[in-house]
């Protein structure tokens, strides 16, 4: 059998726990204010246009429409509407991967989620392209 004191594992995972806990509520703030960064940044550069946050992709009636993958709707960061025409946008961190975000996306779209809804209007607005990725520190 084993000699000697054995390591309170316990400690151990709660300490791991802890710490991974902490990372995911700093990435979480982290996120939150680079979203928000560019959000201010888009209205700088788009002054006529209308800057909204967490748009779902829709199909041309206004439905939100799924990835036949996942099951789950797209919510792009931001949409820049002006003259009836949106374009999308994704704020990441400097190195975080957005592929499988952007291939969902794409699935979305491929699957008819090619619009969005101007909150400020009602109406829906068709997206052009897949999103641009921001990356910011």
């Amino acid at each position: 059998l084993l000699d000697g004191p054995q390591p309170d594992v316990g400690a151990a995972a709660l300490t791991a726990r802890a710490a991974r806990a902490e990372r995911m509520a700093q990435n979480a703030a982290d996120g939150a204010r680079r979203e928000r960064e560019v959000t201010a940044a888009l209205r700088r550069e788009n002054p006529n246009a209308t800057v909204q946050t967490q748009s779902t992709l829709r199909d041309s009636s206004g439905r939100i429409v799924r990835d036949p993958k996942t099951g789950e709707a797209r919510r792009v960061d931001n949409a820049v509407i002006e003259n009836g025409k949106a374009r999308t946008v994704e704020t990441t961190s400097p190195n975080a991967s957005k592929s499988q975000q952007l291939a969902k996306e794409q699935r979305v779209r491929d699957a008819g989620g090619d619009n969005i809804r101007d909150r400020s209007t009602g109406k829906i607005c068709p997206v052009s392209g897949v999103s641009e990725v921001r990356r910011c520190p």
